[in-house]
Formats: C-alpha cells, structure tokens, sequence
C-alpha cells in the first residue's frame, strides 16, 4: 500500500511540475500578448465634417454598456470619441440620416482566442471588467441648434454638459443621469436604478423618474413633473414654478428653494423644508409621514398657512403643540397660500433664528 501511494504522489509531482513549465512556455510564447491585448484600450476619434455637421438637427444614442459624455465642441465640427478595448475598437459606428446623427453599437460577435498558455479565464475576466469601462464623449458645436437629442444606455451612465436643444430624452437602465449647466424645452429623463443630479439646470413641461435619488442644485423647473421612490430627494437653491415633486417612500428635503404653485408629496416619507419662500397656492402633503417647516419671519409674515393633521400632532410657530388638529394663519394681501396635510404624521412649524 505505502508502494502505491508513493506511486501516486510522485506521479502527481511530476504533473505539478510540467504544468508549471508548460504555463511557464506558454506565457513567454503567446499568453502575456493575449492578456495585454484583452486588458489594453484604444482611444479613437471620428470628425465629421464642417459642413455635414451643421446639417445635423437631432442625436440618437443608444447604447448597452457605456458611459456616454455630451459636451460641446471647440470647433465647427462634431466628434465623437470612444475608449474601447482593442478588439471592441470597431463595434461603435455612427450614421447620419436625413438631419439625425446616430451613434449605436455594431451586434458583437464571439471570437474564439487560442491561448497556449491556459489563461483564457483570465482574459475574460479582464475583458469583463473592460466592457463596464467603454467611454464616448460626443462634442456638439454651439453653433449647431439640436432639435432633439435621444440618449439611451442600457447600463451605464449620461452627463450633458453646457448642452441645449429643444426636446431631450435621456433613460438609463442602470446608471447615472447628470445635467451640468443645460438648457432643454421639452424634456424626460428616466432611470431604472441610479441616480438623477441636476446642476444649473433651466426646464420646461419636463418629466423626471427614478428609482434612486435625486438630486436638484441651483436650477430652475417649470411646468416639471418628479417622481422619485425607494430613496432620497434633495432640492436646493432651486426654483420649482407649477410642478410638482412626489417621492412615495422616502424623503423629500428643500433648502433655500423658491416654490410658486406647486405641489409636494410623500406616501410614508418625511418633507422637511428651510429657507423657503412661497408664493401662489402651493401643498405639501405626506400620508404617514411627518412634515418639518422651517420658515422665517419675513415668509411667515406674507403667507397664508394651513395645516392639518388627523391622528398626528401639530407644533404651531410658537412652539406650542397644540391638541387642535389644525393650524391656519390669515394675512392680507398675502403673496403666497402654503397648505400642510397629514393623515397620520406630526407637523412641526418652527421659525428660523
């Protein structure tokens, strides 16, 4: 028995070994040039001319997985510009068709790769992990008038940047939708499971969606309809005119933000708002949740306020709480009506120092 097993591990030694000087050969004859070829990207960039760039009216983008950038270009043409794995270099092509520069992916095909030197998990691993790094940035000309852009990445994410057209719809399956310093009419901008930043943002009659959060800086919506669930809502500096924000089950925070005829709401999430001003008719309501009104003096002074819960309880300006379900101060010739409902939340009024 000792005999045979002795048999068997020096069998498996050997084994061992010329596995190892085989990987070994393998590596110096073809595997490291394999693996640098998965892992190493290219950049390449593609110019359309001056002249058919100004015919160009609308883009169409759509794409799996990318991380798509919109900015302007330094010159009178467009040019987009991709970073791809080398194999991947020509799998991103783009067509102009009657006014409408389109940019998509060719259909990949599986190419089989011979490596001597068994490292093929390896590369696909590595061309794994690449496939989630793909970059296009699109540079439009500021003297090119967009009519519409369409932009939709399957997952990934979208940045518009100092960008302006008359109609936009951005949608990322899975990702990140940011708009830096944009200008669009018409707009809607969708997200399965990510995240929406705006950032000195002008919109009008536009429709926001997502599953994730959302986040609103310095920027100006009008006529826009928000819709957020299962996480946050951050608005400030920001100025909502005739919309209306509603996040079923979280929160929904407004600092220093100018409201003008527009409503809040919230399923069983809190609204907490601060630095606020009001004006036209505007209501805030939360079903379950509590309602927090931080609002100074000056505000409070020109401000028709109700508020209203039913089974929650209810802090008046004062700081007094009250057993009375329901608050109403009445001014004249008052700027603004601010309405606060809850079914079963407390509401809190405090006055700012």
């Amino acid at each position: 028995m000792k005999k045979w097993k002795s048999l068997v591990f020096a069998t498996g030694l050997i084994a061992l070994v010329l596995g190892m000087a085989l990987s070994a050969i393998g590596i110096h004859s073809a595997g490291w040039n394999d693996i640098e070829t998965a892992y190493g990207n290219v950049t390449s960039t593609e110019d359309i001319a001056e002249k058919d760039s100004q015919t160009i009216q609308k883009l169409a983008v759509d794409l799996d997985t990318k991380h798509v950038l919109i900015v302007p270009s330094l010159d009178d043409q467009i040019h987009i510009r991709s970073v791809v794995p080398k194999d991947q270099q020509k799998l991103i092509r783009h067509t102009i068709t009657n006014g409408t520069l389109s940019i998509h992916e060719q259909t990949q095909q599986k190419q089989d790769i011979k490596i001597s030197s068994g490292f093929a998990p390896l590369v696909d691993l590595i061309q794994h992990i690449q496939e989630r790094n793909y970059n296009i940035i699109i540079q439009i000309p500021t003297r090119v008038t967009l009519e519409s852009i369409h932009a939709n990445v399957l997952q990934g994410d979208i940045e518009f940047g100092n960008i302006s057209s008359q109609k936009i719809m951005a949608t990322s399956g899975s990702g990140t939708i940011k708009l830096d310093s944009t200008n669009f009419k018409n707009g809607t901008f969708t997200v399965d499971t990510g995240i929406i930043r705006l950032e000195e943002v002008s919109l009008n009659q536009a429709n926001i969606q997502t599953s994730g959060r959302l986040d609103i800086f310095d920027s100006n919506l009008s006529k826009t309809q928000i819709k957020a669930t299962y996480n946050s809502v951050y608005i400030k500096n920001t100025k909502l005119l005739e919309s209306t924000v509603s996040n079923p089950d979280d929160m929904i925070t407004v600092f220093q933000g100018q409201i003008n005829h527009s409503q809040l709401s919230t399923a069983t999430g809190d609204i907490a708002f601060s630095n606020t001003s009001f004006t036209g008719n505007n209501t805030i309501t939360s079903q379950q949740g509590d309602i927090q009104a931080n609002l100074s003096q000056k505000a409070l002074k020109r401000l028709h306020l109700l508020a209203e819960t039913k089974q929650g309880e209810l802090t008046q300006p004062s700081d007094h709480i009250t057993d009375s379900p329901i608050y109403e101060q009445k001014v004249e010739q008052a700027s603004g009506k601010l309405t606060l409902t809850s079914d079963t939340g407390d509401i809190q009024i405090t006055l700012e120092d």
